[in-house]
């Protein structure tokens, strides 16, 4: 499923205000990311993006009031029906594999140590698609991520602020990217 929208440059908003939720529904991009949202929001809001035909994407530690449990995977899923959810947990993204919901992995590269640690948290979990932090650095890093899972889809995110970064991301052959940057939403 998610593979599907992994074409053609992909940019995912990021709502991190939901006043600007009209703006990315009526914009062109596949997918939305919810980064502002809490549990007596996220239906309602889900809703209006289903019925603009939106894949809906969650955080789980930016949702209030929710818990990434094995539990609350599954009431996003069949309560709240998003379509995916981002997480820095590999226990997390295994949980969402397993409810059906598509899995982005975050990982987040300050140094040579933050590195290795998130390709050893990539190995231990099958996500859907890798989110690389920050956007900047994802640049410096995603051959090492394509050495551990050669195949998966590449997303930065982070600092994403311009369009020369934007042109440089594609450029450099990742599949997409999130910003919260509404000038560069599609």
């Amino acid at each position: 499923m998610i593979s599907e929208i992994f074409n053609n440059n992909l940019i995912i908003p990021s709502l991190r205000k939901l006043r600007y939720l009209e703006t990315a529904l009526n914009g062109k991009a596949p997918a939305l990311y919810l980064s502002n949202v809490h549990i007596g929001n996220l239906k309602s809001i889900t809703q209006k993006c289903h019925q603009k035909n939106k894949l809906v994407i969650v955080h789980t530690k930016l949702i209030g009031g929710f818990k990434a449990d094995q539990t609350g995977i599954k009431l996003l899923k069949n309560s709240f029906k998003v379509d995916g959810l981002f997480s820095t947990n590999p226990q997390t993204i295994n949980l969402a594999k397993k409810e059906g919901l598509f899995a982005i992995q975050r990982l987040f590269f300050m140094d040579s140590i933050s590195t290795d640690y998130a390709l050893d948290n990539l190995r231990n979990s099958s996500p859907d698609a890798c989110e690389l932090l920050p956007g900047p650095i994802a640049l410096k890093v995603k051959d090492k991520i394509k050495e551990v899972v050669p195949e998966i889809p590449l997303l930065a995110a982070g600092y994403i602020d311009n369009q020369e970064l934007v042109d440089k991301i594609f450029a450099a052959g990742l599949d997409g990217l999130t910003t919260s940057s509404k000038e560069l939403w599609p």
